[in-house]
């Protein structure tokens, strides 16, 4: 008996390359406008930890002039030892620590420099001073994001000195300190401030590392901030 059913020949379908280069294109505009909308996303979300962080941190310096006569921790006092088993002083990241019961939280997400317990460098004229002498606490700046770079004894491993916090954290004057163009600003080209009154703003650095001295910009001793860049 003879098959005469017909036999339908194999049959194949597949992209062709200029399809293939086509679609690659296509992926690739289209990372190359969702990645940096992603990356900005992610900053931003670190920008509101970072926020966070300092907002605790204000409460912390609340905290502790309530119970220690109006008088906020000491800043720093160079010369005088930071082992905390040798009698040394507690400066303010240590002295804060018990009101705020977590280390993390001097830590900026976004900061990568590993031996720096503190992402946050205080207002070297606003330590051991009293809340009351401060005539304009919303213009006062109190804190804000910097770095001094890693060492030994900001390790937060260390400790002696208290895991890294009992340590020289100011900005002391030095533009350098929160205007370091390697590592800093460390959000989208803002810092994270804290004000005396307790409010926390992100707001860009106008000046550049070393350009000017740190009271000329910023309102350290007075509330006078004549450019309004630092006030609300």
């Amino acid at each position: 008996m003879i098959n005469t059913s017909r036999q339908k020949p194999n049959s194949f379908w597949g992209f062709t390359l200029i399809e293939l280069l086509v679609v690659i294109a296509i992926i690739a505009i289209l990372a190359a406008i969702l990645f940096p909308v992603f990356a900005r996303a992610r900053e931003n979300a670190r920008r509101s930890t970072c926020q966070s962080n300092m907002k605790q941190i204000g409460l912390g310096f609340i905290q502790y002039a309530q119970d220690y006569d109006s008088t906020y921790p000491l800043a720093w006092a160079s010369g005088v030892p930071t082992d905390i088993n040798a009698g040394g002083q507690k400066y303010w990241p240590y002295a804060l620590q018990p009101y705020l019961k977590s280390n993390q939280i001097f830590k900026c997400p976004s900061d990568s420099v590993a031996q720096m317990a503190s992402s946050y460098l205080i207002n070297s004229y606003i330590g051991n001073r009293n809340d009351a002498s401060i005539d304009s606490p919303s213009l006062l700046v109190m804190a804000m994001e910097g770095s001094q770079g890693g060492s030994a004894t900001k390790d937060p491993a260390n400790a002696t000195t208290g895991y890294g916090l009992n340590d020289d954290y100011t900005v002391a004057g030095f533009a350098a300190r929160v205007s370091n163009a390697s590592t800093l600003p460390r959000h989208l080209n803002t810092s994270v401030i804290l004000y005396a009154d307790g409010h926390v703003k992100s707001k860009n650095i106008p000046f550049s590392a070393g350009a000017v001295g740190m009271e000329a910009p910023l309102p350290y001793k007075t509330s006078i901030d004549p450019g309004g860049v630092w006030s609300n």
